[in-house]
């Protein structure tokens, strides 16, 4: 398409194009459109001048204004210019959009008159509250502040728009609904609607023309508001007028009147957003106004012309203010025929509540000239009338109350009905249940009411109910003051009515609004009265308010009667879990602990206790007032306020009750005489050794007393001061340091006591006499110590019962401990179960146990008779189980059909993966809860039990993807697993190579470790010897190579015998100079103990290596590392992750998918790299040096898959072109979100050397390892009190280390070579950390600290200290420096010249 061709056939489609073309390429001059004109003829010229003016925001009327001006020049420069104009092939008219699939065409284009950036999530979020549309719409920005919105549901659309204007951040949003397929202009948002208040017009122009005709005035007017309109302000007119946004608002009208009169007509605005009070437009703030801008700018200031006041007040509710009574005869109504029944039960003529029904002397049938008689009366369903007969308003009130006498059985007393009150009651009151109006203006009917019931009758006289009313101000709580006005009708007819106040016990106030903060109102609503007679009758009389939570009122409850009120409890202070949960908790909790306190550790720890309580009730007030709350509410509704004895009495006296379960549980745990103790202690044998009791009678230490509160539950039995585990475990950090202190003072002392009081009953039921238990121990062999502290922990224990709350009774027991359930084995005889009762009698008797035979059960094999298990259950008294019945969540007994054994395992997972399935989880989604629940569920099982490898590849299979090998783990769990039976014991044989192959030797003095076929070496995959040593007997042990004292290797003999890779393993192996045992330690753990973890690894470790290419968790390959790291949701994980084997031609290699590769420029090297597989990409992309390429490359793949399943499935979905465009924006939106921005990581501090705390000396060490020459260093320096060096000390150290090991080894080297009253210091945490604890290890790293142990032992003074490498720096240079030494370098006086600067800058620091 070119030029030459029709003009007026393209023109009509590119005139805003051409227009803006020359616009913005000649200049913004007007007068290149007359050349237009001259070059394209009048009409064409005609349209594009009109384009352009609007492109200016001006008046297509200003046009021959501008069409004055001319210029040749531009005349050339413009015919050039189109002649040059023309359209490619490509821009031809050659795309049809007419069949496409469009959006609805529901669409309000928005301008938002701000100058703010606008946020779609933000603009969707304020609007959607605002329009509670019915269906659904979407929010698309446009550029430039304006938005699409885009309804299902055109209703929604219309009423939007009925409801303008609207909002967005105080500023005014413009709306207009596109329809056709033209281009969204400013010149659409020129407009809006208001609704505009007329003040001041006199009463009689207030018509519906008179309102339009000032309307048109500034506008085109949509809509007078009706006259039953209930929204505008008092006093005023409302009209709707479409306004133009650019211009300013209109004040008023200066409006005329007859006889050349005029007044003023104020306009006021509803909802007018912001708008600036020096012009009064709309369309701009004030740092655009160019009149703002100009008075800022002078110095004479001139008053604003607009101002708030234009905004209309809409602070009251809804109401009407204009009402249209309408005549007796309406226009347009026929009368009824005299024949015709009335519309009604009956015609009546009241006038007033207690008028005459034949006003103005007038009878009920002369209706001629009484017009009353046509008004029509609604019929209330509340005052039925049975007949014509009209009654009067008190008649109708009287029969009714009679119908509701009648309906309670209620019988008034009178002259007429005598003898029927006297035939129920000799003494007849009344009660009346009363409501008051609810609407202030009919309070006054509701007190009217109340003194016709006071004249009705003469009895005493109780009247309750909801007033809804006060009577002074006291009685009301929150917000502003009652009326005193509103008020004092209640208290008139108080008074008129001769009412007393009885007045009540409980809240002071029976109604709540149910609003937050501020807003809270409390009133006292409901009350009971009653006349002086009636409280004379019943003078203990008394109105408690109760507690509710179903309602906004309090239920009031009236009792004639006195009634035995318990005495308050004091409520004992317990601490609430979910108080940790607030960051206000802790502060508290530290404000009370660290106060000084004077005493012993314990009276200490005791006190502050007290305090930290006391704290936590004034912190936790408003909580306890919802928890007392509560109390009440459950106290209303509990019905069980008694105890039943056993002989079926009832006892309901608080007092009785509480000693009811004293004395029940004083006797249980009130000892008893023993016998045939002597019996029971001749088959118990000595088994405590002496290094047990050596063990358990050393001195306590604070890790001790810190691991034992961390195994005690932390919600379980608080004590009386209402703290629970939970509470030190949550602040150890705060109390730990005095709970610790007065532990041990307790331990170390023997005043355990203090310590021991508990309120947990739970463990208390099964029996024990703890004189047996005495015996008991002293027969095993315990030291006498131990036992002491055994007996004084269980025997000065006492208990106080909770009831309701309240500590009751104090419970000092002689016996009573926990006792686990044993299993006995026998044969199934008559003799053999005679034998286990006899045991059993004279068990009970010298322990003071008994058994419980309703929880006690028997199991009989297969080839027990019948007969005979139902003698033996006769004679035991005891039922008996079934095979597959389960203990403690596991089978009891395993037979030969395993499968269905452990078959509810199967049935577990299956239901739990089926629930998945319903729920159409996606593949990351099946990934985290396999992890998290599946693979949970066997694990209890597998601790005790081989499984079946059926079931194992079963569940597997239902799991869907192999997260974990079961049988693996099953294995891996055995092996740290304790005997149950012989299933479980052959299970545990199931491990045996696992264990073989993960246990090494610690050598000690080399006995018990042959040279031959042991794991004995260090390195991790070098743990035995690979010389052949021929001339070696198998048996030879470790100890020929060992020789001397202190033990040594005999380096000689191991450097002829082994080869040179196994004689640098062996000679690395520490030795200990004491006498040490070789012992067997887990090679794969750091305190060489087993761990589950430890022994699963080792299992895929060995079976690796039979397996092919794997992308589990374990396997090094990097590449699966990288995708499962990758910065990505775990969908796209999942999916790069399944997608390695087959995706290369769908997501790579299609001639489709190759051109949106081949346009990402990110993506240039891999196109070039011709990978043959899509692993082979993948290991490429991960080699690039380009940033996110690996997330870029995921989530591409991903949107490609879904584009190709779109397509597949015929739904609608983006180009290919679009996918690399939307691959870059949802990586860049996920990042933004789940990246949180890291602080730059500030350098800690550095720390300089300190002079010693308390001794004399103070010892630095410090290791290092030297990679290049397979050796390790030492170094040790020696300073005292004032900083002065005493010694230093380098060393190499033969062989490559592991850091812990060469640590200690320094260590040691540094207690070796130290003087006494010294401090010890170095920068190992784990290594200064492990010589404080007493707990062993078994590895060789641990025989290196027992020996520094037993050195430490032989100094009167020390101490242990931790610093970092910058306090450590001496020892660190000369531990370097032993790269240079052949052995050990000692220096007395002195100093290197390399580390000179070294010590100076220690000193330095110092100063």
């Amino acid at each position: 398409m070119t030029s030459s061709m029709s003009v007026p056939s393209i023109l009509r489609s590119t005139v805003t194009l051409f227009v803006i073309i020359y616009y913005r390429v000649l200049c913004s001059s007007v007068q290149c459109l007359l050349r237009i004109r001259l070059l394209l003829g009048e009409i064409v010229a005609h349209e594009m001048m009109h384009a352009w003016l609007r492109l200016q925001g001006l008046e297509p009327k200003v046009e021959e204004g501008i069409c004055q001006v001319m210029a040749y020049e531009w005349l050339e420069c413009l015919w050039k210019t189109w002649k040059n104009f023309s359209l490619s092939d490509k821009e031809g008219l050659n795309v049809d959009l007419a069949n496409t699939s469009q959006q609805p065409e529901s669409i309000l284009a928005a301008k938002f008159l701000t100058s703010r950036v606008l946020n779609m999530d933000a603009v969707a979020r304020t609007f959607k509250p605002l329009w509670k549309t019915r269906h659904a719409f979407s929010v698309q920005d446009l550029g430039g502040n304006k938005v699409a919105f885009v309804f299902e549901d055109v209703m929604d659309l219309k009423r939007v728009l009925a409801n303008k204007p609207w909002t967005y951040d105080k500023f005014l949003v413009v709306f207009q609904r596109v329809q056709g397929d033209g281009p969204i202009q400013d010149s659409l948002f020129s407009h809006t609607s208001f609704w505009v208040q007329l003040h001041n017009l006199p009463i009689r122009r207030r018509t519906k023309v008179a309102a339009e005709s000032i309307g048109q005035s500034i506008g085109l007017v949509e809509r007078v508001a009706a006259s039953d309109d209930k929204r505008g302000g008092e006093n005023c007119m409302r009209i709707r007028v479409r306004l133009e946004v650019n211009s300013p608002l209109c004040r008023g009208r200066l409006v005329k009147l007859e006889e050349g009169r005029t007044r003023w007509v104020a306009f006021r605005y509803e909802r007018l957003p912001n708008f600036y009070y020096w012009c009064g437009c709309l369309d701009h703030g004030d740092k655009d106004c160019d009149i703002g801008l100009q008075q800022r700018n002078t110095s004479a200031k001139e008053e604003q012309q607009f101002g708030a006041w234009m905004r209309a007040t809409l602070d009251r509710p809804p109401r009407k203010t204009i009402v249209i009574v309408p005549g007796n005869h309406p226009k347009g109504r026929e009368k009824p025929d005299r024949d015709e029944p009335p519309n009604h039960q009956a015609e009546t003529a009241l006038a007033e509540l207690n008028g005459d029904r034949c006003e103005h002397g007038r009878g009920p049938n002369d209706t001629e000239n009484n017009h009353e008689s046509k008004m029509e009366i609604e019929q209330n369903p509340g005052f039925p009338i049975p007949n014509l007969v009209q009654k009067s308003t008190v008649e109708i009130f009287n029969d009714q109350l009679k119908e509701i006498d009648q309906a309670i059985n209620y019988i008034p007393y009178g002259n007429n009905n005598t003898e029927q009150l006297a035939g129920d009651s000799d003494d007849p009151w009344r009660l009346t249940c009363f409501y008051g109006a609810p609407k202030t203006h009919l309070r006054e009917r509701s007190w009217d009411l109340l003194r016709t019931l006071n004249g009705q009758y003469s009895l005493p006289w109780c009247c309750v109910g909801d007033f809804n009313e006060i009577v002074r101000n006291s009685m009301k709580s929150g917000r502003r003051v009652q009326s005193e006005r509103q008020m004092q009708g209640f208290p008139d007819v108080i008074d008129e009515c001769g009412f007393l106040n009885l007045g009540f016990q409980g809240l002071p106030f029976t109604w709540c609004n149910n609003r937050r903060g501020s807003a809270t109102m409390w009133l006292r609503l409901d009350r009971l009265m009653a006349t002086n007679e009636w409280v004379l009758r019943f003078d203990l009389a008394v109105m408690d308010h109760l507690e509710c939570t179903a309602s906004d009122h309090k239920p009031i409850c009236l009792a004639t009667q006195p009634v035995t009120v318990p005495r308050p409890r004091k409520r004992l202070f317990r601490l609430e879990d979910m108080w940790r949960m607030d960051p206000s908790c802790e502060p508290a909790v530290t404000k009370a602990w660290v106060s000084k306190t004077r005493g012993s550790p314990t009276a200490q720890v005791k006190d502050k206790i007290q305090r930290c309580g006391e704290e936590l009730t004034r912190w936790s007030r408003e909580v306890n007032e919802l928890l007392l709350k509560e109390e009440k509410m459950w106290k209303q509704r509990s019905r069980d306020s008694w105890l039943k004895k056993e002989t079926g009495e009832l006892v309901t006296d608080p007092n009785l009750i509480g000693t009811q379960f004293t004395t029940y549980y004083q006797d249980l745990f009130t000892a008893a005489p023993l016998d045939d103790v002597a019996v029971v202690l001749d088959g118990i044998q000595p088994c405590v050794t002496r290094e047990m009791n050596q063990a358990l009678t050393c001195q306590f230490t604070e890790n001790e007393v810190i691991s034992a509160m961390k195994q005690m539950a932390p919600l379980k039995a608080p004590g009386p001061d209402g703290m629970p585990s939970i509470f030190y475990q949550s602040y150890w950090h705060v109390v730990g340091k005095d709970v610790s202190a007065a532990v041990l003072y307790c331990l170390h002392s023997g005043k355990v006591g203090s310590m021991a009081l508990k309120l947990d009953m739970s463990k208390a039921y099964d029996r024990v006499e703890w004189s047996f238990l005495k015996q008991v121990m002293v027969r095993m062999g315990f030291h006498e110590r131990w036992i002491s502290l055994i007996m004084e922990c269980i025997s000065i224990v006492s208990y106080s019962l909770l009831i309701n709350g309240e500590p009751t009774g104090h419970i000092t027991p002689t016996r009573g401990l926990r006792q686990d359930d044993s299993l006995l084995f026998c044969r199934a005889s008559l003799f053999k179960c005679q034998k286990i009762q006899e045991i059993l009698v004279i068990y009970e008797k010298a322990s003071g146990q008994q058994l419980n035979r309703a929880k006690t059960t028997l199991f009989f094999c297969r080839n027990t008779s019948q007969t005979m298990q139902e003698e033996i259950k006769d004679i035991l008294g005891v039922p008996s189980i079934q095979q597959y019945e389960k203990y403690l969540g596991l089978p009891s007994f395993i037979g030969k059909e395993k499968i269905t054994c452990f078959s509810q395992i199967k049935e577990r997972v299956w239901s739990k993966v089926k629930g998945w399935k319903e729920k159409f989880l996606s593949q990351a989604g099946r990934e985290v809860l396999i992890k998290a629940v599946v693979q949970a569920i066997p694990t209890y099982t597998m601790n005790c039990f081989k499984l079946p490898v059926t079931l194992c590849k079963e569940i597997e299979g239902e799991g869907g993807l192999g997260f974990r090998d079961l049988q693996k783990f099953n294995l891996a769990l055995l092996a740290s697993a304790k005997a149950r039976g012989s299933f479980a014991w052959r299970s545990i044989l199931k491990v045996k190579d696992l264990t073989k192959s993960g246990l090494s030797w610690r050598v000690g003095d080399g006995t018990k470790i042959p040279i031959k076929g042991s794991n004995w070496l260090l390195d991790e995959g070098h743990r035995r010897v690979l010389s052949p040593l021929t001339n070696v007997p198998m048996d030879t042990k470790i100890a020929e190579l060992i020789h001397g004292s202190p033990p040594t290797w005999n380096v000689n003999k191991i450097q002829n015998l082994f080869l040179p890779y196994d004689a640098e393993a062996i000679l690395k192996i520490p030795l200990s100079g004491r006498v040490q045992e070789d012992k067997l330690f887990w090679f794969s753990t750091r305190d060489g103990k087993y761990s589950v973890h430890s022994g699963y690894k080792l299992l895929l470790r060995d079976a690796r290596a039979s397996q092919p290419e794997s992308s589990r968790e374990w396997d090094p390959d990097p590449l699966w590392q990288r995708i499962w790291g990758a910065r990505v949701p775990a969908k796209i994980k999942t999916f790069l992750w399944q997608f390695s084997e087959d995706g290369f031609h769908a997501l790579w290699a299609c001639p489709i998918v190759s051109q949106i590769w081949d346009s990402a420029p990110d993506f240039s090297d891999p196109r070039n790299f011709a990978p043959m597989s899509f692993i082979d990409l993948e290991r490429k992309v991960i080699q690039s040096d380009s940033d996110l390429l690996l997330e870029k490359f995921a989530v591409t793949c991903w949107l490609l898959w879904h584009k190709c399943n779109h397509d597949r499935l015929n739904l609608p979905s983006e180009d290919y072109s679009q996918t690399w465009n939307r691959a870059q924006a949802f990586l860049h939106e996920y990042l933004s979100v789940t990246t949180e921005e890291k602080a730059e990581n500030q350098k800690p501090p550095q720390l300089r050397w300190k002079l010693p705390l308390t001794n004399y000396y103070k010892v630095n060490f410090d290791g290092a390892i030297f990679k290049e020459s397979n050796a390790g260093g030492i170094g040790v320096v020696i300073r005292d009190n004032a900083g002065m060096v005493i010694a230093k000390l380098s060393q190499e150290v033969r062989g490559t280390h592991m850091v812990d090991m060469i640590e200690a080894l320094a260590a040691k080297r540094a207690i070796l070579f130290a003087l006494d009253d010294v401090e010890f210091e170095g920068d190992a945490e784990n290594v200064i950390r492990d010589l404080s604890n007493k707990d062993p290890f078994h590895t060789p790293y641990d025989l290196v600290l027992e020996d520094a142990k037993a050195m430490l032992q032989e100094f009167q003074c020390s101490s242990l200290s931790h610093t970092r490498r910058s306090g450590n720096s001496v020892a660190h240079a000369l531990a370097r420096r032993a790269f240079e030494c052949n052995s050990s370098i000692v220096w007395m006086e002195e100093v290197p010249p390399d580390i000179t600067h070294v010590l100076l800058n220690d000193l330095f620091a110092l100063n």
